[in-house]
């Protein structure tokens, strides 16, 4: 929040800005709340549940959240990197540099159609809630998976081989 919204500090609530945060100076939080935050960060590695979430989020608001897609980003903004350039190429961009998914019909009630570029054999496939839990898995070397048997929501669709893994919003009726 304070490396995007530095310019709303002075609205945010005194109380937070007292403890933590300069507002509208950078590094926007105190010295010893950046080394409390660095050392949660270095401490907590990037789990799979937050890479489920972020990839959950994308699929609803199509933006990211690139603390998780590059977690060393920290130490280049307020760790032992600050002053050293962080190189970002296209090819490192996590939406560009896997294949496209497509499923269809989105929305659907009894069966989506799967169409990508993985083409090593066969394929694993989940259906995961948008708070984390696999409803439905399992391999196909189809096109077609039944999702007759998930309640209507809004999931996940992560389909994966040996080498790719690729997330979808999937919308059942």
């Amino acid at each position: 929040m304070a490396t995007a919204y530095e310019h709303y500090t002075r609205k945010w609530d005194s109380t937070i800005t007292e403890r933590m945060m300069e507002p509208d100076t950078y590094p926007t939080l105190k010295p010893w709340a950046v080394q409390l935050l660095l050392q949660w960060t270095r401490q907590d590695p990037v789990s799979q549940k937050e890479l489920t979430r972020v990839e959950n989020v994308y699929a609803i608001q199509r933006n990211r959240n690139p603390f998780i897609d590059y977690p060393d980003l920290i130490e280049y903004i307020w760790g032992n990197k600050v002053g050293t350039a962080w190189h970002f190429s296209i090819t490192d961009n996590p939406e560009t540099i896997k294949p496209k998914l497509k499923i269809y019909p989105n929305p659907t009630k009894d069966k989506v159609n799967i169409e990508t570029e993985l083409t090593d054999g066969t394929i694993s496939y989940k259906v995961i809630t948008l708070t984390g839990s696999i409803v439905l898995s399992g391999t196909t070397e189809g096109k077609s998976i039944n999702i007759s048997t998930l309640p209507s929501g809004v999931y996940q669709f992560v389909v994966e081989n040996k080498a790719e893994k690729l997330v979808n919003k999937l919308v059942v009726l």
